[in-house]
């Protein structure tokens, strides 16, 4: 029996030794790993370079925009003058206007395909079927949204910055002008926008003047036909009563008495009556007799005479436009340097396994002498 203890003695000493880590065992072996390590790295690195040198630069440009200078909107507020209203273009709807067709996907969409951009994403774009083309565009244009980045100023912020940054794989100076053409082609649309809704405005206040003075005429008109009416039929009575002449129960009438105190129309006599008629008849125009109809078409005229100069207006001031780009990517150094990282760890990493591997293999050759003495 103690010859079976001694003899399971040296093999449950094995197996607690084997639950412990030799520190100074385990740098010894990766010491007697170190070119396996270092092959790893340089392995590594040289991948790593490849692809950096190798992949097209990325460069970036930001230009910066503020709000409009309060001069420069003034002229957009003619129309609100005009009509006696409270002003209603300020710098900040302005800049508003401007930052959400900066935004606008289909803004975007147009200036992707007027610079050929797509060629930029996929350079054998065209060469692609029609199915695999439009798929291959809209993948394109997917990534030019995420490249394209418009950074709005934070609420507690009085500047009202706003930073537009465009990342693109071609040339730092080609760069610069593609994002600037793109912010003023974006001005333009903003202008031509503003002064649309300010033209509509005016068309539909131009057109309810011209309703106002058109009802006016009519009005005018029918009054006029009333009246011939009404001396049509004073005529007859007059002329049936054989009233020639303005004419009373007594002396003479006179015509302002008959009409202040609602006499009769044919005690004026038929003569009279008949040569009022002949005269509103012949009248080529009721303008002369329309009391509000002058008001209406000065406001009308002056209404019309309001145009917006787009020359003239801003939405936008260029606090920096944009400039050569900085590339962002590959950052060679950087990549160098995880490559650099990742190759020690993977080393070590092969290192520790062909010594595991070793050790196991001089254990199991140890125990099978062991079991044979």
């Amino acid at each position: 029996m103690q010859d079976a203890i001694t003899h399971t003695n040296p093999h449950n000493a094995h197996l607690a030794a084997d639950d412990e880590i030799d520190l100074f065992e385990l740098w010894q072996g990766l010491v007697q790993e170190k070119w396996t390590i270092v092959a790893s790295i340089i392995i590594v690195v040289v991948l790593a370079a490849g692809y950096a040198f190798s992949v097209k630069p990325v460069f970036k440009s930001t230009a910066y925009l503020l709000p409009p200078e309060l001069a420069l909107v003034q002229e957009l507020n003619r129309l609100d003058v005009q009509l006696g209203r409270v002003a209603s273009y300020s710098p900040q709807r302005v800049f508003d206007v401007f930052t959400q067709n900066l935004n606008s996907r289909s803004a975007m969409l147009s200036f992707f395909k007027a610079n050929n951009l797509v060629e930029v994403y996929a350079p054998t774009i065209n060469t692609l079927q029609a199915a695999q083309y439009q798929e291959a565009f809209n993948k394109a244009f997917e990534q030019f949204l995420k490249d394209f980045t418009v950074s709005l100023p934070k609420k507690d912020t009085a500047s009202g910055q706003v930073s537009v940054a465009l990342s693109l794989t071609v040339d730092e100076a080609l760069l610069a002008q593609l994002l600037n053409k793109n912010i003023a082609e974006v001005v333009a649309i903003s202008k031509n926008q503003i002064v649309n809704e300010i033209n509509n405005d005016k068309k539909v206040r131009l057109e309810q003047l011209q309703q106002e003075i058109a009802s006016a005429r009519k009005i005018a008109l029918d009054q006029r036909m009333d009246k011939v009416a009404s001396l049509e039929e004073a005529i007859a009575i007059a002329r049936a009563l054989n009233i020639e002449e303005p004419t009373t129960m007594g002396p003479t009438v006179e015509i302002q008495s008959v009409q202040n105190q609602g006499m009769p129309l044919y005690y004026l006599g038929f003569k009279l009556l008949e040569a009022e008629k002949s005269a509103l008849l012949k009248r080529t125009s009721d303008d002369p007799y329309i009391a509000k109809l002058r008001g209406l078409q000065e406001s009308y005229d002056s209404l019309n005479a309001v145009n917006i100069n787009p020359e003239r207006l801003s939405v936008t001031r260029i606090d920096q436009a944009a400039e050569i780009g900085e590339k962002v990517k590959p950052k060679k150094s950087l990549i160098l340097a995880v490559a650099a990282v990742l190759g020690l760890m993977l080393g070590v990493f092969i290192a520790l396994i062909r010594r595991a591997v070793k050790n196991r293999a001089l254990d199991k050759s140890t125990l099978d002498k062991t079991a044979a003495v």
